[in-house]
């Protein structure tokens, strides 16, 4: 459900452009671009939303979702609030470090066994 939603921003936030994301047990890692495109054919591009806005959206619908999912399926409980109040916001600044941070993601999910937070 979470990949579902994060793959559907470039649909219902105009200008976001998705780059490489990880859904992880506990959090995501993900690439957000925003941008504004060129208009070529004389309409009036929409307005950029700006990050804050974006995720705000996200979280929302995700939330709903799963209350939603918990709702339909008895056997689950939302036991406590799907994400946490703020995200981490980083930065890119250079082809270099876009690919490092390319490279975190994809490999972060191999890593998780290894992680403080991975329940043994």
């Amino acid at each position: 459900m979470v990949a579902k939603a994060w793959a559907a921003i470039p649909n219902t936030c105009h200008g976001a452009r998705l780059d490489e994301f990880a859904v992880m047990p506990n959090h995501l890692h993900g690439l957000l671009l925003l941008h504004t495109e060129p208009v070529t054919d004389g309409s009036k591009a929409g307005p950029v939303l700006a990050l804050p806005d974006v995720i705000q959206r996200f979280k929302s619908w995700t939330t709903t979702r799963y209350r939603k999912m918990c709702e339909d399926h008895l056997a689950l409980k939302a036991a406590h609030r799907l994400w946490q109040r703020s995200y981490h916001e980083r930065v890119i600044r250079s082809e270099r470090e876009l690919a490092a941070v390319r490279e975190y993601i994809a490999l972060n999910p191999g890593r998780w066994q290894h992680d403080s937070e991975f329940a043994r």
